[in-house]
């Protein structure tokens, strides 16, 4: 069972949605719940500035600021970011009780 939440960024910039899913699969009883983080990946214009980036990624440079962008969420916005890490602590809590049981 996946549940899935999609937060905006304030700037209004589909580029900077993040996307959260809660994996819950009942199928697979031993492994616990896990939460996992969708972003956007920029991507370059033209194919030059493509392979100029491939090749610095060869040769092993990295930029002293690494490679981010931000999201900035709104105000608004808490609660269902609350709501969705309560759900997720709820099935980790689960799991975990129900792991306990097992090795008693």
């Amino acid at each position: 069972m996946l549940e899935f939440e999609y937060f905006d960024c304030d700037c209004a910039s589909s580029e900077h949605t993040l996307r959260f899913l809660i994996e819950n699969d009942i199928r697979f009883e031993d492994w616990p719940p896990e939460l996992y983080t969708e972003v956007y990946l920029n991507h370059y214009e033209s194919f030059w500035k493509r392979s100029i980036a491939g090749i610095k990624y060869i040769f092993g440079y990295k930029s002293k600021y690494g490679h981010w962008d931000c999201t900035i969420l709104r105000y608004e916005q808490i609660p269902k970011f609350r709501k969705m890490l309560d759900r997720y602590e709820e099935l980790v809590k689960k799991y975990m009780i129900k792991k306990e049981k097992e090795n008693e």
